[in-house]
């Protein structure tokens, strides 16, 4: 997995920098203090998760598997700032978590 950001609008981008791990789908959010959050399932169905440390970026924890399968994910920030995930299986069921 690559991530590559920009430190302003209309700014430079920086080069792009590989996560450790292989997803298959991923989605991003910022949380309500500003960090990013970065979910993601593998080619298995295992869905996992990881967060930047401080909200101006720098260093993120390391991945931390969640139960249940799905085939693709998303997320979305609510309006009391949670992040609320979403995501289908193999059998086109739809999922959610907060």
């Amino acid at each position: 997995m690559l991530i590559v950001s920009t430190g302003q609008e209309g700014g430079n981008w920086s080069p792009w920098g590989q996560f450790d791990g292989a997803l298959r789908a991923v989605a991003a959010e910022t949380n309500a203090d500003g960090r990013m959050e970065l979910f993601g399932v593998n080619s298995a169905g295992s869905i996992f998760h990881r967060w930047q440390m401080t909200p101006a970026g720098g260093s993120w924890s390391g991945w931390e598997q969640f139960d249940g399968a799905l085939t693709s994910i998303a997320v979305a920030r609510n309006a009391d700032g949670r992040l609320e995930l979403f995501g289908t299986n193999s059998a086109g069921s739809i999922f959610h978590r907060w």
